[in-house]
């Protein structure tokens, strides 16, 4: 009998080997399935599986190996940490539109100044070069004013009492508010020009000025008051004007409230551009 069984048995692991296939059983499947998932828990923590008896001749094994190998996400190289760039020079660092295009703004109580745009070598009325280079360039329209004959108006020091034909420029960035202007020199170079023709200037100047409710500096200020003679005009000149002032050593103004501001009192609608050519800061002595 026992001859017989062993026959039967030989010849049906014969038979199921022919089609490729050897039942295992149910327990050897069961370990089988423990591999595959520690292979899944292999490629997620990108671990070493420790291994087991069971797992020894597991294909799961060598697949968790390759999940060991996605640790990338771990150690993956961070970026470098480049500085920003701001497109603003220094506080004091000379200004210039081939430099920074964008390096003036309007002041908070510009009332007519356009948009601060550029424009290279710039033309008096003598078709003559009077700033060499890229400069910036704000257009203005100037409203009639009812002061325009009164030659008694006190400005720059009462520009308040003009507030609509007033334009203002700044001269540093608002960001330089914690830098103070003590002991240092400001120059200026600029060319204001006439939008058209003239009979006679009407009243005008420009001033450079400091402070939120602004000084006006006397050494800085260029103005003419309608019926002098129109060679003292200060639009249409032939050349460039340079203003300029020095700073006490205990001012301790900040450099985010200083100004350029610009006045014209006509009878009719005024139009004229402000060139600036460069800014410049000296240090204190």
């Amino acid at each position: 009998m026992k001859s017989r069984r062993l026959v039967r048995w030989v010849l049906g692991l014969l038979a199921l080997s022919c089609d490729g296939r050897i039942d295992l059983g149910p327990q050897m499947g069961a370990v089988g399935g423990s591999a595959g998932a520690s292979e899944s828990q292999v490629g997620v923590a990108g671990a070493t599986p420790k291994m087991t008896p069971e797992m020894s001749g597991g294909g799961g094994v060598a697949g968790g190996s390759g999940g060991a190998g996605g640790g990338a996400v771990a150690g993956g190289s961070g970026g470098s940490a480049g500085s920003l760039p701001t497109g603003e020079p220094g506080c004091f660092e000379p200004r210039s539109a081939s430099a920074t295009p964008s390096g003036l703004a309007l002041g908070p109580r510009n009332q007519v100044f356009a948009e601060v745009q550029t424009e290279s070598n710039p033309l008096n009325y003598a078709d003559q070069v009077v700033l060499t280079g890229l400069v910036w360039r704000i257009n203005a329209n100037y409203p009639s004013h009812p002061r325009a004959a009164d030659a008694t108006v006190d400005l720059p020091a009462n520009l308040a009492s003009v507030k609509p034909n007033v334009a203002e420029l700044r001269v540093t960035a608002p960001s330089c508010e914690s830098s103070t202007v003590a002991g240092r020199t400001l120059r200026l170079k600029v060319w204001w020009k006439l939008g058209g023709a003239i009979v006679g200037f009407p009243t005008h100047g420009i001033a450079l000025g400091a402070g939120r409710e602004p000084v006006w500096f006397e050494d800085a200020t260029k103005r003419f008051v309608v019926g002098q003679p129109q060679e003292a005009r200060v639009m249409n000149t032939p050349n460039a004007i340079v203003l300029e002032h020095t700073f006490n050593d205990n001012d301790q103004t900040s450099a985010a409230d200083v100004f350029l501001s610009a006045w014209v009192l006509p009878d009719f609608e005024f139009s004229s551009t402000m060139y600036v050519a460069s800014v410049e800061w000296m240090p204190a002595n």
